[in-house]
C-alpha cells in the first residue's frame, strides 16, 4: 500500500462541480476514470498503486483523500502513520483504516518529472482532493510527492529509471496527439 500520511470517507463518493485548478469546475465523479488498485510499477516494497484507467486533463479531480479527522494530539500518538495526511493546523486525516479510500494507494516515486497529482488540502472539510496537475494518460499509476517531512523518517524508493523513462516517452506522445 501506498504510505502518504493522509486520511479518506468509508466510502467514494461523486464529486459533482468539483473544483479544477483554472478555477472551473469539473462534474465527473471519481469511478468515471475506472481507478485500479494494482502491485505499484516501483516494486513490491511499495505495495499497490492507483492506476487511473481513463485519459485525465490538467485541473481534473480524480478523487478524494479522506478517512478519520483528527487534531494534532490525537495524530501524534497514533503507533502507525504512514496513511497520515496533515491538512493544515491541527487538522490531519488517516486513511490506515479505510482501504474503500483509493486515494491511499497513491504512491510517492520521488521523480518529480514523473508527478501527475497533488492533494488540494481542505482541513474544514477532514479531506483533500486529488486533482492531475497534468495530463495524465490511460493506464498510467499516479504518483504525489509526499513531502520532506514524510521522507525524514522513511527510506524512500525511487521509480526504475527504464520504468520512468517509459512513462515519460508515453506522456510526451500522448501530449503530442493530444495538441494536435
Amino acid at each position: 500500500d501506498a504510505s502518504p500520511s493522509m486520511a479518506l470517507d468509508e466510502t467514494l463518493t461523486s464529486i459533482p462541480d468539483a473544483p479544477t485548478l483554472d478555477g472551473e469546475t469539473s462534474t465527473v465523479a471519481p469511478a468515471d476514470f475506472g481507478l485500479e488498485v494494482r502491485p505499484s510499477q516501483l516494486g513490491e516494497h511499495a505495495g499497490d498503486g492507483l492506476f487511473c484507467m481513463s485519459a485525465v486533463p490538467e485541473g481534473t479531480v480524480i478523487c478524494e483523500y479522506t478517512g478519520r479527522v483528527l487534531c494534532t494530539q490525537e495524530a501524534m500518538h497514533l503507533e502507525d502513520k504512514s496513511y497520515l495526511m496533515r491538512l493544515g493546523p491541527q487538522s490531519y486525516v488517516d486513511a490506515r483504516d479505510t482501504i474503500s479510500v483509493l486515494a491511499r494507494y497513491i504512491n510517492d516515486c520521488r521523480l518529480p518529472a514523473v508527478y501527475n497529482v497533488r492533494f488540494d488540502k481542505r482541513p474544514d472539510e477532514g479531506k483533500a482532493l486529488v486533482v492531475a496537475c497534468r495530463h495524465i494518460c490511460v493506464g498510467e499509476e499516479l504518483f504525489v510527492d509526499y513531502g520532506k517531512l514524510y521522507w525524514a523518517s522513511t527510506k524512500p524508493h525511487r521509480l526504475r529509471p527504464a520504468i520512468a523513462g517509459r512513462i515519460l516517452e508515453r506522456l510526451q506522445g500522448a501530449l503530442a496527439s493530444h495538441s494536435s
